[in-house]
């Protein structure tokens, strides 16, 4: 649940974090006042980490917080980004309006309209210049600039360098060496897929299509949706039929599965396209350190790769598994559980995200 709590309930709010220290993980002898003398009562509904004991590693100071990436964290305070370590020291200061996580060594930060992009000591390596940027993938950014509106999609490498330049077209970012591609036809939009010389490798002449993912991709033709391998060969024939609300990125493989519908069921497809699971549920996960995250009516549980439930359904809000640990959400208030669905950090903050480098942003 990501609110922001009414000013009359402000109060009372502070007043649970503090008497909640010892439960939820605050580190002993946590002081009344931050690095910088504000009083308790200004600092709470902050954000901080935690460790996979629960125990508060970076205090609770930050007004938003994300995973992090590469050693390093973004975080926000007073309307500004920066990037901390995994002992809370900032490391980048506190001066972007917007700001990537960190991929292949740089991230993408904002000053006022243009992006750029920052090393991880902080130093600008590509001038602020682009309208939209996206994250470096196997050694390529999608950038958007005015200052080449001919083209619809431009690819950069890590000098700034344009080394791939597209018009007409619509792209998203490398996976496995291929990109997907959108272009709009006389039969309508089709999808196809580009190599890293820009070269068409697999024609748009499908639907939709989604990132390869272990050697294979989802596409779909008339509404029917397959497989095809990076020749663009047919690996699995189209047979599976989504549900038009279903992100089609969920069908990508993963631990050697792939989930799809089956009229009423949702399954668990193998590279083969063999059906290996099958059972009555309204939403699932593709599967992420083992397990897969499964709706059946109104709850969630987790599925391993046998099909067995190795986590009843139970939950009302869950996410998928990160480093030995879920998400959940219990009586509106999150907290998480290991891979036997034990509670291991109790469901005490406003809201948290994954683990990652085995710290997880929470807060409260």
């Amino acid at each position: 649940m990501k609110r922001q709590p009414r000013a009359f309930l402000i109060a009372t709010i502070c007043l649970a974090v503090i008497f909640s220290a010892i439960s939820c993980g605050n580190p002993k002898g946590f002081q009344d006042k931050n690095n910088d003398g504000e009083e308790a009562s200004e600092i709470s509904c902050k954000w901080g980490y935690v460790d996979q004991h629960g125990s508060m590693v970076v205090g609770f100071q930050f007004d938003d917080a994300w995973e992090f990436s590469e050693g390093l964290a973004r975080v926000k305070s007073k309307g500004k980004w920066g990037y901390i370590d995994q002992s809370g020291e900032v490391v980048v200061d506190f001066q972007f309006d917007d700001a990537g996580d960190f991929s292949e060594g740089l991230a993408r930060v904002k000053i006022g309209s243009k992006w750029g992009y920052i090393d991880r000591s902080g130093e600008v390596v590509v001038d602020f210049q682009f309208d939209d940027a996206g994250d470096f993938s196997e050694g390529l950014a999608l950038i958007q600039s005015d200052t080449d509106e001919s083209y619809s999609a431009i690819y950069i490498d890590k000098n700034g360098n344009s080394v791939i330049k597209l018009s007409n077209y619509y792209c998203t970012h490398f996976s496995e060496g291929l990109a997907v591609i959108r272009t709009e036809s006389e039969e309508g939009w089709k999808a196809g897929y580009i190599d890293k010389n820009g070269d068409m490798v697999i024609e748009p002449r499908y639907d939709q299509a989604a990132e390869f993912s272990e050697g294979l991709a989802a596409v779909s033709v008339d509404g029917t949706w397959g497989y095809i391998n990076k020749s663009g060969n047919i690996a699995i024939e189209p047979q599976f039929h989504w549900d038009a609300s279903f992100p089609y990125d969920r069908a990508t493989f993963s631990d050697g599965l792939a989930c799809v519908f089956l009229g009423d069921d949702i399954g668990y497809i193998d590279e083969n396209g063999d059906i290996v699971i099958e059972l009555r549920a309204q939403d699932a996960y593709s599967f992420s350190e083992g397990l897969a995250l499964v709706e059946v009516d109104g709850y969630h549980g987790y599925l391993d790769k046998a099909g067995q439930w190795a986590i009843e359904p139970q939950f009302t809000q869950s996410w998928p598994f990160s480093e030995g640990l879920a998400k959940v959400g219990i009586e509106g208030e999150y907290g998480f559980i290991d891979m036997e669905g034990n509670v291991v950090i109790e469901a005490c903050y406003d809201e948290t995200r994954g683990f990652s480098d085995n710290l997880a942003p929470v807060r409260k």
